[in-house]
């Protein structure tokens, strides 16, 4: 398997007035999975995954420096979609979920095996930067230009929300408003929560890599129910799960080739792997 892949991004990152969506990503390296596990619980969700991006994306469009600047000017539907190929190429294809049932008279735990390819949607039809719509409220139209949330704004209503969140929520949403005015061309200050969640509604359909839904049925009680896909969340297991046998390979491969933390870190999954087989190997002549 290669190190590096390249994929495509489904809304596009827009650099210098062009947008583009080859993005180039590679294994996350050994010292930043250690990385990552010993400082991740300090992270919320969308500082992990900028933290994460930053060092596995290896170049978007023309751009080879990347930098956490520009993960967090990507759009959420983005971000998350890297998250998936990245998990694709460090695990591979099936995803294995464990969800319990929120029915009360049933309360089960159900398996669900998951593919990064059924979540990963194709690029949208439209390239527009800046989005312009037209809502009914209270009786009146209301004309709103917006863009699409990035990872600037889930960091900042993430923090927030640690205290206040429903501030969260409005920062959330108007730091995403760039002008909002009735039909005689007013602008207005407050948004009432109807216009709140239409304009919210319009941003999670132009943008719907952002929040991936599931559609379940659970097998014990035939209940029917919705759920939100957490990538970070499920990954960030994973790596987490994983990073605990990274000091054990370090601790083996060192005791046998003499060879430092850096040095064996520096290696991929893969090659790390394959030293280990071989040290089992020589062990078992023995």
């Amino acid at each position: 398997m290669s190190n590096e892949v390249n994929v495509i991004l489904p809304s596009g990152c827009w650099i210098d007035g062009e947008c583009f969506r080859e993005a180039r990503i590679r294994l996350l390296p050994g010292d930043d999975e250690a990385f990552l596990y010993e400082i991740g619980n300090g992270f919320l969700p969308a500082q992990w995954t900028t933290a994460i991006l930053a060092r596995c994306l290896a170049g978007i469009g023309p751009r080879h420096d990347v930098d956490e600047d520009l993960i967090r000017s990507l759009c959420a539907g983005d971000r998350e979609a890297l998250l998936l190929h990245l998990r694709r190429l460090m695990f591979g294809e099936r995803m294995q979920c464990t969800l319990v049932c929120p029915n009360r008279d049933c309360g089960e735990t159900m398996e669900i095996e998951l593919s990064t390819s059924s979540l990963i949607l194709s690029p949208y039809p439209c390239e527009l930067r800046y989005h312009e719509a037209v809502f009914e409220d209270g009786g009146q139209s209301w004309r709103v230009r917006f863009r699409l949330p990035t990872g600037s704004d889930q960091e900042a209503a993430a923090g927030l929300a640690l205290v206040d969140d429903e501030a969260a929520a409005d920062l959330f949403l108007r730091s995403c408003i760039l002008e909002i005015s009735n039909g005689e061309g007013r602008s207005v200050e407050k948004i009432s929560p109807r216009l709140a969640s239409l304009i919210s509604q319009a941003m999670a359909y132009l943008d719907p890599q952002s929040e991936l839904r599931l559609d379940l049925v659970c097998p014990f009680c035939n209940g029917r129910y919705s759920t939100i896909f957490d990538t970070a969340g499920y990954l960030s297991q994973e790596l987490a799960m994983r990073s605990e046998h990274i000091y054990r390979e370090v601790h083996t491969i060192a005791i046998h080739y003499h060879w430092s933390e850096h040095e064996i870190l520096g290696l991929s999954p893969g090659r790390r792997r394959r030293y280990l087989d071989l040290i089992e190997e020589e062990r078992e002549r023995r």
